[in-house]
């Protein structure tokens, strides 16, 4: 077999090997895909109350309804036409576990990551999209 077609080959596969823990990903524990539900309905409404009742004192006091209203309005009427999730992780950091999911949006104006900070009680710590 040629170099080139070795070389090929070792790329595939190392691609393979790599992209293999995303596509055959855990899915998400319940309670967390239940708080991305949850956050995610409340950007579509527009409800600030309704988006921080489940989160923590810091996720609660860090929300103001001014940076609430940044985001859904460049995010809520998206959520509201449509969107799949793919579930890709869970890492650790600062004390809580961190859920990571792939989002697509059906008016494809591109795909976000979306990380959700759960702390140990269960309460939101804290959402980002990326």
């Amino acid at each position: 077999m040629p170099v080139w077609q070795r070389t090929t080959l070792g790329m595939i596969m190392a691609a393979a090997l790599v992209s293999a823990p995303l596509v055959h990903a855990d899915s998400a524990p319940e309670a967390a895909q239940e708080h991305l539900a949850h956050l995610t309905e409340t950007l579509a409404s527009g409800e600030h109350d309704d988006f921080i009742r489940n989160g923590n004192d810091a996720f609660k006091s860090n929300l103001s309804e001014r940076m609430f209203a940044s985001v859904q309005e460049h995010l809520g009427n998206r959520f509201a036409q449509g969107f799949e999730t793919t579930y890709l992780s869970t890492i650790h950091q600062y004390g809580m576990e961190v859920h990571v999911w792939s989002i697509h949006f059906d008016d494809e104006d591109g795909d976000l990551i979306a990380r959700l900070a759960v702390d140990p009680n269960g309460d939101i710590g804290g959402i980002w999209f990326h």
